[in-house]
């Protein structure tokens, strides 16, 4: 089975983006679920919820999304495939879009108060593609805090670049 086509810039398209973030860790929690409406998701992409749980099953329902395959099993500490999630990302193509969606997306990664590694991997790459990896100033997002540990894996990461 082939993935969905959707059209660029299209509220599918986003909607497939945004799932690809909640499905990245293996698990869609329920933080990440309420943190739609919260966010107001729907309403800002112009989806309906039935029409995004559509969307999330295609995207589970799809062999190369890269979502695991029921009894499956995937390699956690793996990076990233950047080239399963670059044909996802660069369909947002508009730049009112990609900043409507990357509030969202920012907003997902930390509902349940944590940034996954995997999580963070395919922000970093979103912002490689959209904006040659610098987050224009008024995007960034410091409402949230993030736990001590993802706080520390951040630190980690900064002091591996620097040195």
């Amino acid at each position: 089975m082939q993935p969905i086509a959707y059209l660029n810039d299209s509220p599918e398209a986003m909607a497939r983006l945004l799932t690809a973030l909640m499905a990245i860790d293996e698990r869609i929690d329920d933080a990440e679920v309420e943190a739609l409406s919260k966010l107001d998701a729907y309403a800002r992409l112009s989806i309906t919820p039935p029409r995004f749980a559509d969307v999330l099953r295609a995207y589970f329902a799809a062999p190369s999304t890269g979502a695991p395959a029921a009894g499956g099993s995937v390699n956690l500490a793996a990076p990233i495939d950047h080239s399963q999630y670059t044909p996802l990302i660069d369909c947002i193509t508009e730049p009112a879009r990609r900043a409507l969606l990357w509030d969202i997306l920012v907003g997902l990664a930390r509902a349940d108060g944590e940034l996954d590694d995997r999580e963070a991997a395919l922000l970093r790459l979103i912002a490689l593609r959209w904006w040659q990896g610098e987050v224009p100033a008024r995007l960034r997002r410091i409402d949230v805090p993030l736990t001590a540990r993802a706080m520390e894996a951040g630190q980690s990461a900064l002091h591996a670049a620097a040195g």
